[in-house]
């Protein structure tokens, strides 16, 4: 017995869709997705802007400690030049909630193609539409903030300690490891949080804005600091004899 031409072809409609052949574009399970400048992250009503040589993509499965997923970056540095992603929130929101907004958890590699070897990591966040802190919470600031410790955050090959919690701004480095030219400095479930707040308690459109800014901090250069000494001394030494010869 044959299957009739409709029964098949509804047998091969819904094997397709399965398949994710056809319909709207979704994130799959356990899966990161490309995330180009310029699109919503999922799940939430914020944009991401951001140039190359910065690669962005998500996976909604990674999404512990109450997260929307995980934000993925992947760059290949030639230089120490800040590098900035910027995230906007397109949609205003009624409710202002301390624990609520966008919160995503962060990871990223990036490759060290400069010329010198990196002693550390600067990632910083800019608020550009302050808020005031409404209502008050200490572990939730109204500014963009990292919880490095709350989501058990990892740098390699640095393991920082003592890193402030909440943090606008983290230092990461810890005075003995280095990415060396050609190595990668990873992070790992890194919690960042922005505030949302309802109009009235920010000016109409009641939309937020800021910046995470990443910057190398490069090894001193063999010899520097002991170069200062000795510029310093000398610069001492000659500054007493030339008061010598005018007394």
């Amino acid at each position: 017995m044959t299957c009739r031409p409709s029964v098949r072809n509804m047998f091969l409609s819904v094997s397709i869709s399965l398949l994710g052949f056809v319909g709207t574009p979704r994130l799959a399970f356990g899966q990161a997705n490309p995330l180009p400048s310029g699109s919503t992250i999922p799940g939430t009503s914020w944009q991401v802007q951001y140039a190359g040589p910065i690669s962005l993509s998500f996976d909604a499965s990674q999404n512990g400690f109450s997260t929307k997923g995980t934000l993925i970056e992947t760059t290949t540095r030639n230089n120490i030049d800040p590098l900035t992603i910027s995230f906007q929130q397109v949609f205003e929101t009624s409710t202002s909630s301390v624990s609520g907004g966008l919160r995503l958890l962060f990871k990223e590699t990036v490759t060290n193609q400069s010329t010198k070897d990196w002693a550390g990591y600067t990632m910083q966040l800019i608020d550009n539409t302050p808020a005031p802190n409404n209502p008050p919470s200490d572990s939730h600031p109204p500014e963009p903030h990292f919880h490095p410790n709350d989501s058990g955050a990892t740098f390699p090959p640095f393991n920082p300690v003592n890193l402030p919690d909440p943090a606008t701004t983290l230092n990461i480095g810890d005075g003995i490891n280095k990415v060396a030219i050609g190595g990668d400095f990873n992070v790992t479930s890194l919690l960042l949080h922005e505030r949302q707040f309802a109009i009235g308690i920010i000016p109409d459109p009641g939309r937020r804005t800021f910046d995470l800014v990443e910057t190398p901090i490069p090894t001193p250069e063999p010899g520097g600091v002991a170069l200062v000494a000795t510029l310093v001394l000398v610069g001492s030494v000659s500054l007493r004899n030339r008061r010598r010869k005018t007394v």
